[in-house]
């Protein structure tokens, strides 16, 4: 009679290498996907901007909600999900994502311009937003690390 513990880990085996090798095919797939949408994004977004529609960007938008959609359908990290390991990195819908910052400095620096100060109160500014994220990150961190 097999062992069921053997059985477990064998078919834990084979869905690693299964992950494995998908996840490779995937970044392959990606990669293959970012090198065609960097040039085709340049040209539409140039396009668009010679065209002078309003609203501005039909063209560069599409571009990117084609490349949105091909990222689901890619799901390169979706093996993440049938991890039997705690997700040390899922920090729910609190994460912080680039866009977040950016969106923050980019409020900073037009606020600051509007004020007509771009100089150093910019500067105090952009600092004080960056600790505020900085903080976040380690508050999140430390909170990991207590329910590791």
């Amino acid at each position: 009679m097999e062992d069921p513990n053997t059985e477990a880990a064998e078919h834990s085996r084979a869905e690693l290498i299964r992950d494995a090798v998908f996840f490779q095919g995937k970044l392959l797939l990606d990669g293959v996907r970012d090198v065609v949408l960097v040039p085709i994004s340049i040209v539409a977004a140039l396009i668009d901007l010679v065209a002078g529609e309003r609203p501005a960007g039909r063209r560069f938008y599409g571009v990117v909600q084609l490349g949105r959609r091909s990222e689901h359908w890619i799901n390169l990290f979706g093996a993440a999900d049938r991890s039997p390991h705690a997700n040390r990195w899922d920090h729910g819908e609190e994460s912080v994502r680039l866009d977040d910052l950016v969106e923050q400095v980019e409020k900073v620096v037009k606020d600051q311009y509007a004020e007509g100060g771009v100089t150093g109160s910019a500067r105090n500014a952009l600092n004080r937003a960056l600790e505020v994220l900085n903080e976040n990150v380690a508050r999140r961190e430390r909170k990991n690390a207590d329910g590791d």
